[in-house]
């Protein structure tokens, strides 16, 4: 299976990408390749670069002997791949999703990469129920009960919460918090499908992200309505943009507005056997690029770790020993770019000649 991803922006150069372990490296790159290589019966991804080819393991340790019930709440990026691997080692993950079917909003090429990631986890024998949201979960010694909205309920060795910014498993493990409004709003005006390449454009645009500083509007990658758009294409505050631009906005076939939120950050990812992953955990917005790479290293970490320990995979203490590992291996890194990316948006929305000289200027050295 071959996936391809495109990422818009790298790290920043303050960045030490010397120090960083080479699978964070690649998911720095454009134009990446992801391969599930599973032939040697250790699962690899592999990423094809335009100018380099890296592989890595997704396990050092062989496959768990017993199987153990993972129950992963949410079917967004990291949830399928997430669930392929523990699979693969010998886990039962099965995954709940509150929508009836993959999600056909929001950026499109998100949306196909999460379809495909679907039908690829189904095809290794992961079982994804639809129309299923989490509203509790009650601990026990050796396991976990969850509740979902329509009186459902199942029971699992541990839970793993992939369920994204508004995440309920989070709210169930720490209490609801203040998501707090940013100040900024995006415009994605290509995210319906590729827009006419303007003849002042010599290399082909597929996406144009605006960010602007106004008003709240719940975060939603749900495209506006017939109305909106139509006003946005045609007398919009982008309608008259010279170098192609405006050609842009106007051979939009959907465009897409939303708000950008933040979270308090989180000092611990865990409770018992209930841990969270990807936006769940730290959420961020999208101005580095990094929100898929940083949950697909947090996979990454999360199904490695408990092929060290001779115990069983299951059991309260080899649990808290991956959990605990796990958070204080990826919070440090996570915060630095969940920083990075509130910087970058803020940077972006200046006003007068002079100001917005000096941001190009920096964001094309960048």
């Amino acid at each position: 299976m071959v996936i391809f991803m495109h990422n818009k922006a790298r790290l920043s150069s303050k960045y030490d990408r010397d120090n960083m372990d080479t699978h964070t490296r690649t998911c720095n790159r454009l134009s990446e390749q992801l391969h599930f290589d599973c032939s040697s019966g250790f699962p690899r991804v592999h990423i094809d670069l335009s100018c380099e080819s890296v592989s890595y393991p997704l396990t050092r340790y062989p496959p768990t002997t017993s199987t153990t019930k993972v129950i992963i709440v949410g079917c967004g990026i990291a949830a399928p791949v997430l669930a392929i691997f523990l699979k693969l080692k010998g886990y039962e993950p099965v995954v709940y999703e509150r929508l009836s079917e993959p999600t056909g909003l929001g950026l499109s090429l998100v949306s196909a990469f999460n379809r495909t990631l679907v039908r690829f986890a189904e095809r290794h024998g992961v079982k994804i129920i639809w129309n299923h949201q989490l509203v509790s979960f009650e601990q026990h010694e050796d396991s976990v009960v969850v509740g979902f909205t329509n009186g459902a309920t199942d029971n699992a060795s541990f839970v793993i919460g992939c369920d994204g910014l508004h995440s309920n498993t989070r709210i169930c493990l720490f209490r609801e918090e203040k998501v707090n409004f940013t100040g900024l709003t995006q415009v994605a005006a290509n995210t319906g499908g590729i827009s006419p390449r303007p003849d002042s454009l010599v290399r082909q645009v597929m996406r144009n992200l605006v960010t602007q500083r106004e008003s709240v509007a719940k975060e939603t990658w749900r495209a506006m309505d017939e109305e909106a758009q139509k006003e946005f294409r045609e007398n919009g505050p982008y309608s008259d943009w010279p170098f192609g631009g405006k050609e842009l906005v106007k051979g939009a076939e959907r465009i897409t507005k939303y708000s950008l939120y933040d979270r308090p950050r989180l000092k611990t990812w865990y409770k018992g056997r209930v841990a969270l992953l990807g936006d769940a955990a730290h959420p961020t917005s999208p101005h580095i690029g990094q929100g898929a790479n940083q949950a697909f290293e947090d996979i990454y970490h999360l199904v490695r770790l408990p092929g060290k320990y001779t115990t069983s995979p299951s059991s309260t203490d080899t649990l808290q020993k991956v959990f605990s590992e796990y958070e204080a291996t990826r919070i440090p890194r996570t915060s630095l770019l969940v920083k990075e990316a509130i910087k970058q948006g803020e940077g972006r929305e200046v006003y007068g000649d002079e100001a917005c000289k000096t941001r190009n200027d920096m964001t094309q050295a960048f």
